[in-house]
């Protein structure tokens, strides 16, 4: 878990600094190792961060899917404002 984390925590720094195929790259590894019993928050940051990167490659389809998955869990962590974020980034890409 702790891994997993510490991968969503460097991807997120490396796609505020631009850095967006390390930052895809630690995404993916933290996806891989998350376990099945992760905080829906923590997961639904992870879903979001990989759907900015999807977004920055111009790949909407795979990023409105993250921000499907994203959504979701937000609502079941109860996650009001990350629920609304991600809502207003799913119709900003739908356009």
């Amino acid at each position: 878990r702790g891994l997993a984390l510490t991968y969503t925590a460097l991807g997120r720094i490396e796609w505020h600094t631009n850095s967006k195929q390390n930052a895809f790259e630690n995404f993916r590894l933290a996806e891989n190792l998350f376990p099945e019993n992760i905080a829906f928050y923590d997961k639904a940051n992870l879903d979001n961060g990989l759907a900015a990167i999807y977004e920055d490659y111009q790949r909407y389809d795979l990023s409105y899917e993250y921000r499907k998955k994203a959504l979701d869990s937000y609502k079941k962590a109860k996650h009001f404002n990350g629920q609304i974020q991600t809502l207003l980034s799913i119709s900003k890409t739908s356009l």
